[in-house]
């Protein structure tokens, strides 16, 4: 019975030990605290506002044109013994705003390579972290600065101009960024998008199409662009044309560089420049003939199309009477061909025209162009020649030929006149034509004939008046 009060006396005795030694150390941690608040490093703003050391702080936004050495902030500091280290918040790990500390100021400023944020840069913000070695202790400070994009760069095309080499015939709807890629990239951090254009006034322009394509997903500052064929092509000469890149943020801002087409002759079909060459050999003579280099009012003949020392030339007669009268000459560079004669027959030049076929081939190509020759047409191997006075009539053959038109025209009016004259007066008809022209009067008078057979009788004539009113005409 007597041990029940002994106990709750122990029992009290522990709860206040207990309670002593938590206050005892909650002073300790209380001094403690204090004190090293009172050693640490504090942050201010300008107008004395503690600046707290869990959250960052957010500058007010500003340009991506500003100057390098701008001062963006100012803030104050105690207990502060040095800046230790600072830390970039950036993709390519540059300082783009560094912190030095003067006495008790903080001073926040752009860098050097804020010129080139925007080239290494995809976020709309650039920040530091800056670590402190303070009285006692550390403390971190992170700084974050918005940027404005002002849309201050033009799109760049990459590995330009573009030179794409093409066989020819080459077909139509045939993306060319799979033989090689047209990138443009633009600088500005808020474009997203490119559009791509073609030169309008360029005639090659209808044969081609030009799309955005995508951005590169490792770089949103590339943008890939498409161009595709729409027509067949089969150029003959290199081409070159112009692209263009236009952003989509104001101020709008475009680029330019240059495609061409390159004819790639080795691995295209056999192809002539020309599908038809005429050649004027009316004034040949027979004596001229054997050697004669044919000139064509169409240029040299020129071939193209990845032509070698395998290629295979022919040349036929169309009537199969000449094959053997010519010979094909190339040049060191296989593409110009020259044609002349070997001894042709006289046959040959009784021929007003000509036509060749010219044919070339090779392992999977061929290709052929029509010659038409103009020959002298004459039915001997004599040249006639003419002199002045026979030129000058054969240019008044033209005129001599018209009046016989004419002559026989008027022929056959007089006769089919004449013919319904006498159709009329076999029917009876009588008509009478009357005048009233003042013409000199015609009257009968008698003569007396000297003919002996007229036995006297007097020989009836007419004589004229000076004027006669009517003349009647009666049926003989």
């Amino acid at each position: 019975l007597d041990k029940a009060p002994v106990c709750k006396h122990f029992d009290q005795l522990n709860l206040i030990a207990m309670a002593s030694f938590l206050w005892f150390l909650f002073l300790i941690l209380f001094c403690r605290e204090n004190s090293a608040q009172t050693q640490s490093c504090q942050l201010r703003w300008q107008n004395q506002t503690t600046i707290s050391n869990t959250f960052p702080i957010i500058l007010e936004t500003i340009e991506d044109i500003e100057p390098p050495g701008k001062t963006l902030i100012t803030l104050i500091g105690e207990n502060v013994e040095k800046i230790a280290s600072i830390q970039p918040d950036s993709i390519k790990e540059l300082l783009y705003i560094n912190a030095t500390l003067v006495g008790t100021s903080i001073i926040i400023n752009l860098t050097e390579h804020f010129v080139d944020y925007e080239k290494y840069e995809i976020r709309e913000r650039i920040g530091i972290r800056i670590n402190f070695q303070c009285t006692t202790g550390t403390r971190a400070l992170d700084v974050r600065q918005p940027i404005k994009d002002t849309n201050n760069h033009d799109p760049e095309f990459e590995n330009s101009p573009y030179v794409f080499q093409l066989p020819m015939p080459f077909p139509s709807n045939f993306s060319l960024d799979q033989l090689g890629k047209i990138i443009a990239r633009d600088l500005d951090i808020s474009q997203t998008y490119l559009n791509f254009s073609l030169d309008p006034n360029h005639e090659i322009s209808g044969a081609f199409a030009i799309s955005y394509l995508e951005a590169d997903p490792n770089d949103p500052k590339r943008h890939f662009a498409k161009l595709m064929t729409t027509d067949a092509l089969n150029l003959v000469n290199d081409t070159t044309f112009y692209i263009y890149a236009t952003d989509s943020q104001e101020p709008i801002r475009t680029s330019n560089t240059t495609v061409t087409i390159r004819v790639d002759n080795k691995n295209s079909a056999l192809r002539f420049d020309e599908p038809f060459y005429s050649a004027n050999c009316s004034n040949l003579r027979p004596e001229e003939a054997h050697g004669f280099v044919l000139k064509f009012e169409e240029g040299d003949i020129s071939l193209r199309g990845g032509i070698d020392n395998e290629t295979e030339w022919s040349i036929k007669d169309t009537s199969k009477q000449y094959d053997n009268n010519f010979k094909i000459s190339v040049s060191l560079n296989l593409e110009a061909v020259q044609i002349s004669l070997v001894n042709p027959p006289g046959s040959f030049f009784n021929e007003s025209s000509v036509v060749l076929i010219l044919s070339v081939k090779k392992v999977g190509s061929a290709g052929s162009t029509v010659i038409q020759l103009t020959l002298p047409g004459r039915q001997s191997s004599e040249i006639p020649q003419m002199s002045p006075e026979q030129n000058k009539c054969s240019d008044s053959i033209p005129v001599i030929i018209t009046l016989a038109v004419l002559l026989g025209i008027a022929s056959a009016g007089l006769i089919a006149s004449i013919v319904l004259w006498r159709r009329s007066r076999a029917s009876g008809a009588a008509p009478e034509i009357i005048t009233t022209e003042s013409r000199e009067e015609m009257r009968e008078v008698e003569r007396m004939d000297s003919d002996v057979s007229s036995n006297g009788v007097p020989r009836r004539s007419v004589a004229f008046n000076d004027t006669v009113e009517e003349i009647k005409v009666a049926k003989l």
